[in-house]
């Protein structure tokens, strides 16, 4: 059987807070997300190419090839979590500050070989692959990005309402 199938499989836990404490909305949550795609290719499969019929009928190969699969699932992970504070200053003018802290880990396999990876990658002269079991890339943990906004409101009038907003 010569046919590849794909399926995407994806957990994902996502829940948020929030607070009203006098004129602060506080606001919390958290993003986790695990996608396992899966790809079943045949376990054995050949082929064969000629430049064109003659060539064919006098066995003249233009290039063959024998492929050979293992079935790896892939777990690919990301959390997000934030902390924000909405403050209303005054009537007119609200601010909002926050932080997000984000981490990408390092793709790997659920079960089977695990993925290839490559030392030196920055100097082709001596790339090379790397020790099996060796993480794809390191996972960072200082993702780190604070946000600031502010909105100003100039008019309040019916059908003139104007509002300045800008952030970071």
């Amino acid at each position: 059987n010569g046919k590849t199938t794909q399926t995407q499989r994806q957990f994902n836990i996502v829940d948020s807070l929030s607070l009203q404490i006098g004129s602060h909305t506080l606001k919390f949550g958290a993003d986790y997300r695990r996608l396992m795609p899966s790809v079943a290719t045949p376990a054995y499969e050949q082929s064969a190419a000629f430049s064109n019929v003659s060539e064919m009928e006098a066995g003249t190969l233009l290039d063959a090839a024998v492929y050979s699969s293992s079935r790896a699932p892939f777990v690919l992970q990301n959390l997000g979590v934030f902390a924000q504070d909405t403050w209303r200053v005054r009537p007119r003018l609200t601010l909002t500050y926050g932080l997000r802290w984000d981490v990408d880990f390092s793709p790997r396999t659920s079960s089977g070989p695990s993925l290839p990876a490559v030392v030196n990658f920055n100097n082709l002269a001596t790339l090379g692959i790397a020790p099996a079991g060796t993480p794809v890339f390191s996972t960072k943990y200082s993702n780190v990005a604070p946000r600031i906004g502010v909105a100003y409101q100039f008019f309040q009038k019916k059908g003139w309402e104007s509002v300045l907003r800008g952030g970071w």
